[in-house]
């Protein structure tokens, strides 16, 4: 059985089909998937920390974070550093950790964790 204390979450690709819809007026859209719900449920059920952390600064990733219960970082810059710094603040064992990610700006943080996970 895997021991894992915390999932971290890409937004983009990973939450959503990885598809932006841009209308006429500029405003964009993404598609989410309600079954990722139960994915959610289930591992908070095993008591699993979860965290999405996105480069972007978008509302959409706020509400549907807010929707879902899970903290939300946004606008990083460096995701390896982000990720370097949580494990540090938090004491955390790299090896309990998850990395859900689907972009080269993934990559550094995916290296940092114990466990990677890229969608397709």
């Amino acid at each position: 059985m895997l021991s894992v204390d915390l999932v971290i979450l890409d937004f983009d690709g990973v939450l959503t089909d990885n598809r932006v819809y841009v209308f006429q007026d500029g405003r964009e859209a993404v598609v989410c998937h309600r079954g990722d719900g139960w994915g959610i449920q289930l591992l908070r059920a095993a008591q699993i920390e979860l965290l999405i952390l996105s480069t972007e600064t978008n509302p959409v990733v706020s509400e549907r974070a807010k929707k879902m219960n899970i903290d939300c970082l946004q606008g990083c810059r460096d995701k390896a550093e982000t990720v370097a710094q949580l494990i540090a603040d938090r004491g955390l064992d790299p090896n309990r950790i998850v990395y859900v990610g689907n972009d080269t700006n993934d990559v550094q943080a995916m290296k940092l964790v114990g466990h990677r996970v890229a969608p397709a």
